[in-house]
């Protein structure tokens, strides 16, 4: 095995780490979202700024629980875009960890409606 290979296969590794780490992550925030009111949503995103990926996340969340909250932010289109370049990741494509269906439908969603 040559440097170049060994240097590649770290490379992947790095990857494939901060993939796991990034579901990990959307994760924890989508189960802590749970707790969260329409209200609480839109103030998280309007303190982080709506491209953001706690944000994101949020609009995800917002998604869900209030259609009428959510277009509002989809009139701009950097949050759409934004959104929508989220959507279609890997992150969440590929996303295999708690709430998978859930995440994925949201997203899917997303994608159809607003792309």
């Amino acid at each position: 095995m040559g440097f170049f290979d060994i240097l590649s296969s770290v490379g992947k590794s790095l990857i494939s780490a901060a993939e796991e780490k990034s579901q990990e992550i959307m994760s924890e925030t989508w189960l802590k979202m749970n707790t969260f009111d329409t209200q609480r949503l839109n103030s998280l995103i309007k303190a982080k700024g709506p491209t953001s990926i706690l944000a994101k996340i949020a609009l995800m969340k917002l998604y869900s629980r209030s259609r009428y909250d959510f277009t509002e932010y989809m009139m701009n289109d950097e949050t759409k875009s934004a959104l929508i370049r989220f959507c279609k990741s890997n992150t969440v494509q590929l996303y295999d960890k708690r709430y998978s269906n859930e995440i994925l439908r949201i997203a899917n969603e997303i994608i159809d409606q607003y792309s």
